[in-house]
């Protein structure tokens, strides 16, 4: 199923509204926005890893929301099927672009943490390889900062991942490290470390701000802090 949720500020009332339904069951994948429409990239069709997709999922919102409106099927991500991915938009030169960066995938029943990155073009409905992350991420969240530029503001690179049992309350939690993509140059660089590293939730752009609230900072164990981060302050 899929929703619709919006804000009646002079009414200071949340209204829902139902969207047409995914073109199947998912869970794990992530959506963004690109102009009027919705992309999803990305998930799980079932509880386990092995039903991992390479899909991409367009719904218009410039279309009236009657019985006609559908989401598209468009074609899926070359790259392994995953979840836990990164889905983004960069305007870039008024030519819109979308990116599917990391996740984790599961191949010969081996899990796999990934490193790449995909951009895709709205127009053409073509894909393209891009230069990869600097190391895997998965659950990671992600924004655009500029028309050029997006930041990866957390995400876990699995090299702990197998002992998380074992750890328990002694994890030291993800790596606090952010990576900027320039995409005219097709470049990763480092970017300023973060004081905590809150994975499986989504980065929220409000007031000319980024807000990041709550998410995992250690497998299993979620926090009630929030964020803004503000890059004009760099």
């Amino acid at each position: 199923q899929c929703w619709l949720l919006q804000w009646q500020a002079a009414k200071q009332k949340l209204e829902i509204s139902p969207l047409p339904k995914l073109p199947q069951a998912c869970v794990y994948g992530q959506a963004c926005a690109l102009g009027d429409a919705v992309y999803l990239a990305g998930g799980q069709s079932d509880s386990g890893l092995g039903s991992a997709m390479a899909n991409l999922w367009r719904l218009d919102l410039s279309k009236p929301i009657d019985d006609s409106l559908a989401w598209e099927v468009l074609p899926g991500c070359p790259g392994p099927a995953r979840a836990f991915n990164i889905t983004l938009a960069l305007l870039g030169d008024a030519v819109p672009r979308l990116y599917v960066i990391g996740g984790r995938c599961e191949r010969d029943g081996n899990l796999r943490f990934l490193d790449d990155c995909w951009e895709f073009k709205p127009q053409s409905l073509t894909w393209e390889s891009r230069t990869p992350m600097p190391r895997a991420t998965t659950a990671g969240t992600a924004v655009g900062v500029s028309s050029k530029e997006l930041v990866v503001l957390s995400g876990d690179d699995g090299a702990l991942f197998a002992r998380t049992d074992a750890l328990r309350d002694a994890h030291p939690g993800f790596p606090r490290i952010t990576y900027v993509y320039n995409a005219p140059a097709d470049a990763w660089r480092e970017g300023h470390a973060s004081p905590a590293n809150q994975v499986t939730t989504q980065a929220m752009q409000f007031d000319g701000k980024v807000v990041l609230a709550s998410g995992e900072i250690r497998p299993r164990v979620r926090t009630p802090q929030v964020w803004m981060i503000d890059f004009g302050a760099q």
